[in-house]
């Protein structure tokens, strides 16, 4: 991954110059001389380069630059999150196997009660192996001469499982999974258990929406894709997937901002506004719920969770968001 990182800097130094690619007002200079239009602060003039904003910022604008550049900070995230953090903390034991030197299990940390984990995150280890792109398509270039016209911002490993299937071998070659290093000792096994869209039923259960229920009813139900038919059948148009029906749902149940689902979804401010007034429409009874939550909150300083347990809510915490949402 050091070499795959020292390529993409190779090529960004080549086109921006030999600059500190950390450093927003280096950086930012330099794209504004190869005409990119960023964005400063208007109180401190200081520009504004975040993974957020350069990610709109090649959305609108595009360009091979931007692109090495986005893939840039995520292969330096993966470097220094995991790679060299698991490295550094790794230490051999009498049993003869390696274990993580200060890696916390917490119970209670979290203020909901979930379980949760840090030095590293384990919760986190990302899913999905990481694939090395630039040296991927340099290798199917110039060694089975396979010239494919991606962008790295594309998601290049679903397109060769989607329509180059049999480049699926050679692609593993370049893929680097980090969840493959955790290896249980002999006679033990690692499991993975979640509940399904658990947050989803709560709301459903709390709510007493009737919209809700019906969806979670049947059998096998697919909430995700039903949550899209439903947009879609408001809005009168087929624009929601069910991966955006997932993405939208989630969004609303943690008191998202419409702006922020644009930009999740690609789609215009005005587009995610409809679609964000379309799931108040299709879950009323969920909407009218949060709303008299969020008013008993506000006027009495707590709630209560299901169990009845109190929940004590500061002032911050109860308080409007300059967006129009409750914190």
């Amino acid at each position: 991954m050091d070499i795959e990182k020292e390529f993409v800097t190779d090529y960004l130094k080549e086109k921006l110059g030999n600059i500190n690619f950390n450093s927003n007002k280096q950086l930012g200079f330099a794209l504004q001389q190869q005409g990119y239009k960023v964005k400063r602060k208007e109180s401190t003039g200081n520009y504004m380069l975040d993974a957020g904003k350069l990610q709109e910022l090649y959305n609108r604008q595009g360009g091979a630059v931007l692109g090495q550049l986005l893939y840039h900070r995520s292969v330096e995230k993966m470097i220094n999150t995991y790679v060299w953090k698991i490295y550094t903390l790794l230490r051999k034991a009498e049993d003869g196997c390696y274990y993580l030197r200060g890696y916390s299990f917490l119970h209670w940390g979290t203020a909901t009660g979930r379980m949760s984990s840090n030095n590293p995150n384990m919760q986190n280890m990302p899913r999905d192996p990481f694939l090395l792109v630039n040296f991927f398509l340099d290798h199917l270039k110039n060694k089975l001469k396979v010239n494919l016209k991606v962008k790295l911002t594309d998601d290049v490993a679903k397109l060769i499982k989607e329509q180059y299937p049999h480049l699926i071998p050679e692609m593993e070659k370049y893929q680097v999974d980090l969840r493959k290093i955790f290896i249980a000792r002999e006679g033990y096994s690692f499991i993975d258990a979640d509940f399904s869209q658990i947050e989803l039923r709560v709301a459903a259960h709390l709510s007493g929406d009737p919209k809700m229920i019906e969806f979670y009813s049947h059998e096998n139900a697919d909430f995700h894709k039903a949550t899209a038919d439903g947009i879609n059948a408001i809005l009168k148009k087929n624009m929601i997937t069910r991966q955006h029906g997932k993405t939208i749902n989630f969004f609303s149940q943690y008191g998202g901002y419409y702006k922020t689902l644009a930009k999740d979804l690609r789609i215009t401010e005005s587009q995610a506004l409809q679609i964000d007034k379309a799931y108040s429409s299709l879950f009323i009874r969920r909407t009218k719920w949060i709303a008299e939550v969020h008013q008993s909150g506000r006027k009495e300083k707590f709630v209560y969770t299901m169990l009845g347990r109190r929940r004590n809510m500061h002032t911050k915490g109860i308080n409007e968001s300059p967006e129009g949402y409750d914190t």
